[in-house]
């Protein structure tokens, strides 16, 4: 009968459990690059809606008297352009935010204005 007391691995099963501890390393590896590909685009998301919610608030805040209003501003790395026009009690708005090269947000709408 043989009986086997070895006391290390053999090279094939050394060889098996580097090649599983280097899949499971770049797995790994790819989970964080697209994590942070993933961080960045919610950040610009965040930014825009930030962005918007600013110009929406600021032309809920401007009395119907005042004249139309539009320009271009940067801020946070993100480019906001944008025009309104008053129509009966309320401000016509067209914005559009570029906040990353694959990420531009537009939208329009009415806004009601102070008296």
């Amino acid at each position: 009968m043989l009986t086997s007391r070895r006391s290390a691995f053999t090279l094939v099963e050394a060889l098996v459990a580097t090649a599983i501890v280097g899949l499971a390393s770049a797995a790994f590896a790819l989970s964080l690059a697209a994590n942070a590909s993933l961080r960045a685009q919610a950040s610009a998301h965040a930014n825009a809606a930030e962005l918007m919610a600013a110009r929406l608030a600021s032309l809920a805040n401007r009395a119907c008297v005042a004249p139309d209003t539009g320009g271009t501003a940067t801020a946070n790395g993100a480019t906001e352009s944008w025009r309104a026009r008053r129509i009966g009690a309320a401000w016509s708005y067209t914005d559009s935010i570029t906040a990353s090269p694959t990420l531009t947000v537009r939208g329009t709408g009415l806004v009601s204005c102070l008296p």
